[in-house]
């Protein structure tokens, strides 16, 4: 068992680094001659979308990569996600990345991110930058909070408000939205608002700025919901004092169990961590009371891109047991390994039909006997 689980976690290693990623996402990108070219983009992470843009004019054509300045910029149709070329200093190092476009105005709006801190809540490598009508570029970003002593001894925590203040200096020839800079929180939401209350102050033609409206992420965390009838073939080999005892137990059962499976499309597509929790109707020939219980705990792997969708489990197992006469009840563990096929019904539902195996190591320090339990189990399910 202790081998078993460095064997999941390189397993899912590789599986996690393979070429099967992809989250194809309907929009065009924009040439350096602002051409405009229809087709899908890898709809990917903050970080990732800023860096490289994949882009394929259909979904069966080879990916093209483009890299900031290979392109002029690139959207998304359907999340409204707006990137554009932008040569910005960062940390003292000017580098060429793809912004995304916030709001166009006579000041321009551009976001940036090169991630969190995991130690804090507070993610402070995020930027905004803002464009004013002669291409002058500002930005701003949060440093992490510091834990300060206070003179009686008694410890508090400092945020950190730099930003505040070069809010109010980009905006310093519009003094309201330079006292509402002061106020502000360092969210999106506060610095798409800014943008666009100093538009309408300053614009004397009446043009209304331009936001560019990104749809909220609904589904950065994706649950999949699967509900199956399963049966297992098990056979069971008892042994006394560690001696394997010639006789073998074999058995059909039903079974009846549900799975969820969570995955974060726009990190990687086709990996999930899975749940599976059923109750399976014992024949009477193991001694135990007729049901038992299971929570399985692992990881799938599926293949996007094909129409039967194959996959791939592997994980550790849970049951509950108790025994029939004994004042016994425990949780034994043990591992499995499934394959299967999902079958596309439509509308993002599947089919389910998988084979696992799945090995348990049965011992008790009141009893001379031990049993090594292996079952193949048939599952057939449906997937929503």
């Amino acid at each position: 068992m202790r081998r078993f689980i460095p064997t999941i976690l390189v397993l899912f290693c590789f599986l996690f680094s393979i070429n099967a990623q992809e989250n194809y996402s309907s929009g065009y990108i924009i040439t350096n001659t602002y051409d405009t070219i229809r087709g899908y983009i890898d709809y990917k992470t903050d970080i990732q979308n800023a860096k490289v843009c994949h882009f394929k004019p259909n979904l069966n054509d080879k990916e093209q990569s483009f890299l900031p300045g290979q392109i002029a910029g690139y959207r998304f149709t359907d999340e409204g996600r707006f990137y554009v070329t932008k040569s910005v200093t960062i940390k003292d190092s000017t580098c060429t990345v793809f912004l995304e476009y916030l709001v166009k105005g006579i000041m321009n709006l551009y976001y940036y991110t090169e991630g969190s801190d995991a130690s804090t809540d507070v993610n402070y490598n995020n930027y905004y930058f803002f464009e004013n009508e002669n291409g002058e570029m500002n930005s701003i970003t949060k440093g992490p909070d510091e834990i300060i002593e206070i003179d009686n001894g008694c410890l508090k925590n400092r945020e950190d408000n730099k930003y505040k203040g070069m809010l109010r200096y980009i905006f310093r020839d519009c003094e309201p939205v330079g006292s509402e800079a002061l106020q502000s929180k360092f969210k999106q939401e506060s610095m798409v608002e800014l943008t666009k209350d100093y538009h309408k102050r300053i614009c004397t033609s009446g043009e209304e700025c331009i936001e560019f409206v990104t749809k909220p992420d609904t589904h950065y965390y994706k649950f999949n919901y699967t509900i199956y009838v399963a049966s297992d073939y098990c056979l069971t080999y008892n042994s006394i004092f560690g001696n394997t005892y010639s006789r073998v137990e074999k058995s059909i059962s039903p079974i009846l169990g549900a799975q969820i499976n969570l995955s974060i499309p726009r990190w990687v597509k086709s990996l999930s961590l899975q749940a599976d929790i059923s109750v399976t109707k014992l024949a009477d020939v193991y001694g135990y009371k007729p049901y038992r219980f299971a929570l399985n705990l692992g990881g799938k792997y599926t293949y996007q891109n094909m129409k039967v969708r194959p996959s791939f489990e592997i994980g550790i197992n849970n049951e509950y047991r108790n025994y029939v006469g004994l004042d016994v009840e425990k949780i034994y563990p043990g591992y499995y390994a499934a394959v299967g096929l999902n079958p596309s019904l439509g509308n993002g539902h599947f089919f389910l039909l998988s084979l696992g195996y799945e090995l348990q190591k049965i011992w008790e320090s009141w009893s001379v006997f031990s049993f090594d339990e292996t079952a193949l189990k048939l599952k057939l399910g449906y997937t929503f």
